[in-house]
Order: C-alpha cells, then structure tokens, then sequence
C-alpha cells in the first residue's frame, strides 16, 4: 500500500467510476481535475492532523492510504469539482451533486474514523523519478 505522503491518492480514472461525466464537467467548466484533486488531499491532510497527529505531524508520514481513506479522498474531490461547477456560474444542475458529494465525502469520513487510520511502523516512501542524462 501507498503512503498518504506518496503522492496522489486517486487518479481521474478513479473519479471517473462515481462519476461518468467528470471528464465532460470538466471540460465544459475549465476545471482542473488533478488540482482538485490536490487540494482535496490538502484538506485530508489537515483534517487528519488536526485529529490525529495534532501532537506530532511527522507521524502523518506513516499513514498509509486504506480503502476508507481513497474512498474519502475520491468523494472529496468530487464535492470539490461540483462545489466550484456550481459557484462559478450559479446552476442549480450542479448543486444537487455538490451536496450529495459532499454527503457522501462525510460519510467516509465517518466510516474512516471508525475504522481507523492504516499506519506502518518502517515506512519507506515511494522512490523519485530517477534522473537520467547522457553523458
């Protein structure tokens, strides 16, 4: 399993899956899926600190991304997609799917805490991209 502090926890294909017509959303709003999506992790980031690592944020670096967590990650990132679709010009087709995200983003969250954080006691990040240059 992946790290929380990997990288990106869902890819688009991921949001895909819930949601059809994201790449269309996307393309008709001009909006960025993979910044929403790094914002959405941002906020993850905070929340999980704020409730379980307040006390040493280092520890943060041994969460590893479960099912609950990509769960929560991928409705996140969804609510926040539909939350800036409708906030930009107002339609009331985007606000049905904001709200029911941002439901369903509260509910991973809750069946998270109940389940818990994954953490490992060794972690070993992922490794860079190498750098390759001819010599």
């Amino acid at each position: 399993m992946a790290l929380f502090t990997d990288g990106a926890i869902t890819t688009l294909e991921d949001l895909r899956a819930y949601e059809s017509e994201i790449y269309n959303l996307a393309a008709t709003e001009n909006i960025d899926l993979t910044q929403k999506a790094a914002l959405a992790q941002q906020e993850l980031e905070v929340e999980l600190t704020a409730r379980f690592f307040r006390d040493n944020p280092e520890q943060l670096g041994r969460a590893v991304v479960t099912p609950a967590l990509r769960l929560w990650h991928t409705f996140r990132t969804l609510e926040l997609t539909y939350r800036d679709a409708y906030n930009s010009h107002l339609n009331d087709r985007y606000q049905g799917k904001w709200k029911e995200y941002e439901r369903q983003s509260r509910r991973a969250y809750d069946n998270l805490l109940a389940s818990g954080v994954g953490m490992v006691a060794n972690p070993i990040p992922k490794a860079p991209v190498p750098q390759v240059a001819a010599t």
